[in-house]
This record gives structure tokens, sequence and C-alpha cells, in this order.
């Protein structure tokens, strides 16, 4: 049996968003990465569970798709998985400044597994 595919409001504008910024900045890939897009959101039509469960966040599920997400809920009463915004996961903020302020070097920070637990290298 497969699930019908819908989209909200907010979801079809975020596609049309991130593929108008990926049409104007990369327009010789946009079409490949837009294809895959809709057939990785597509298999959820088979495999509506196959992603995560957003915590704190009753009935909705999230697709991956680097470096996307899909937020979605799967209705089993009317057979449909609903996408309900599309966005994208950023990184953590690049430390290295930081370590900088702090004058601690990467080779200071580095860690060995000793015995059950974590010393600085420079402690062996």
């Amino acid at each position: 049996m497969d699930f019908q595919i819908r989209i909200t409001e907010e979801g079809l504008a975020d596609l049309e968003e991130i593929l108008g910024y990926s049409w104007q900045h990369f327009p010789e890939f946009t079409n490949n990465f837009g294809e895959g897009l809709l057939a990785h959101i597509e298999m959820l039509q088979r495999f509506p569970y196959t992603d995560r469960r957003v915590a704190k966040r009753a009935g909705v599920r999230q697709l991956v798709h680097a470096p996307f997400l899909v937020d979605y809920f799967v209705d089993e009463q009317n057979e449909a998985v609903e996408i309900l915004r599309v966005w994208q996961w950023r990184a953590p903020p690049d430390l290295s400044p930081l370590l900088k302020q702090l004058e601690i070097s990467r080779e200071a920070v580095e860690l060995v597994d000793v015995v059950g637990g974590c010393i600085p290298r420079e402690a062996h």
C-alpha cells in the first residue's frame, strides 16, 4: 500500500525558496539536486517510517537529505504523508577562533583512550 504525498503551503514555499536559490547560484547542479530531493521524498510513499522521529514534536518525523531536513507527519487514517517543512541543517560553528583565544593548540586537546578513560597525550 502506497501512501499519498501531500505538502503544506510552508513546505512548498520552502522547496521553492531552496530550488530558487540553487537555480540562481548553482544552475548546473540544480536539476539533479531537485530530482534527488523529490525522489527521496517520494520514497516516503512506500516507506513512511524509515526516518527518525523529531523529539518534542509528537508524530513528526524527519527525512535527512543532507544538508536539508524534511519534517513530515504520517497520517495513517488517510494513508498520507504530509510534508510540513524543508529546511537547511546548519553545522555547529567553527570553534577554531575560540580555541585560539584560549591559546589551546589542537595537539594539547588531542585525547588518547587510556584504561577506560581519556587523558591528554602529554600526560603519558
